[in-house]
């Protein structure tokens, strides 16, 4: 096994949570630098892709009149072609313009300029050549359910063209691990958020869940998912994680496999990835070649060990974890950040846990 004698954790609030980038080389200097082009990517993509900011491509995108031809940055044309082909895989059941029922039920602020189609479907929108958009008929894009994996792609992109060997990304549960040092990864009971309930080891690839948490324990359930055949949210109680070399592709996996089940199994291997369902406090493995198994001692999460993997997180490193005989105390989401970030060098003193998502 090889042994590097530095390394670098560091910490930021963007992408609605907070992202964790660890990093392990030769070089402390040369790992900060790394990590600071590697966030300087993921604010981009934050600014490129936010339905909250008026400056943004989806704001504009959005906005536009259909039929108009809208120019947007390439990485937000990149997202939307893998949004497409995420969505004609699975025949609507990923698809970016969920927004619209998001808006109605305030999830999401309102367009300004115009009313979306409520038969829009992903199908109304046009990628074309020169990296611009046209929209079909009035709609709403909301890429909250894969901009966040996707941001974590291009930041070890970055880190890798850096010459970093080995590392970890963790965008609030969406993460990448690569290099030659495996990642062990703790999920939560979507019924009891302080419980791990399944572990998985990553080397060189992703892992993304999605889940309808429970409020209780001092976790508060953030986000919703919705099924874009019903519009309707899912319920709480169930989560669903899924593997694969590429965070954006776990991110949007995520959501099928939530609402789909045992029959995401053809999905899964068009992606080559694999996958498992938390349901009455069990994992439910879809696809064989995952190993995610119940920790020998299912263990609360204590309180004196968030790191920042485990702050508003679906996935959790293994320092994040250790075997309680009894809960920890309820915290609120402000002071488990503070203590997330009195352990890991943070590029900042506070910041809002409960911050515009995507």
């Amino acid at each position: 096994m090889i042994m590097y004698c530095d390394r670098v954790r560091r910490a930021r609030p963007l992408l609605g949570t907070l992202v964790e980038i660890s990093l392990a080389g030769r070089g402390e200097c040369e790992l900060h630098a790394a990590a600071n082009d590697a966030f300087g990517v993921i604010a981009r993509i934050h600014e490129l892709m936010s339905v909250h900011s008026a400056n943004s491509d989806l704001y504009r995108v959005n906005n536009a009149p259909a039929g108009d031809k809208v120019p947007v940055h390439a990485l937000t044309w990149r997202v939307l072609e893998l949004a497409a082909d995420i969505s004609r895989a699975s025949n609507g059941v990923f698809d970016v313009t969920v927004g619209a029922a998001m808006m109605l039920r305030g999830d999401l602020p309102r367009m300004a300029n115009t009313v979306p189609d409520e038969h829009a479907s992903f199908r109304d929108i046009e990628l074309l050549p020169g990296n611009y958009v046209r929209l079909r008929r009035a709609l709403a894009i909301d890429l909250g359910g894969i901009a966040k994996g996707y941001a974590v792609d291009q930041a070890v992109r970055i880190l890798r063209e850096h010459g970093v060997p080995a590392g970890c990304v963790n965008a609030g549960g969406d993460l990448r691990a690569f290099g030659s040092e495996a990642q062990t990864v703790y999920v939560r009971d979507p019924l009891e958020p302080a419980i791990a309930r399944a572990e998985v080891e990553l080397r060189d690839c992703a892992l993304a869940t999605s889940a309808s948490y429970a409020n209780c324990q001092g976790f508060n359930a953030a986000g919703v998912v919705l099924d874009p055949r019903a519009n309707i949210g899912v319920g709480v109680g169930r989560s669903a994680s899924v593997r694969v070399a590429s965070c954006a592709v776990a991110d949007a996996l995520a959501k099928c496999v939530l609402l789909l089940g045992q029959t995401s199994a053809p999905l899964l291997r068009r992606y080559q990835a694999d996958a498992f369902v938390i349901e009455d406090a069990m994992p439910v493995v879809i696809g064989a070649d995952l190993n995610a198994t119940a920790p020998d001692d299912a263990g609360l999460v204590d309180s004196a060990s968030f790191d920042t993997g485990s702050i508003g997180t679906d996935s959790i490193n293994i320092g994040s974890i250790k075997a309680a005989r009894q809960a920890p105390p309820a915290r609120n989401d402000t002071n488990r950040l503070d203590q997330a970030l009195a352990n890991c060098q943070s590029d900042i003193m506070r910041a809002n846990p409960t911050g515009a998502l995507l």
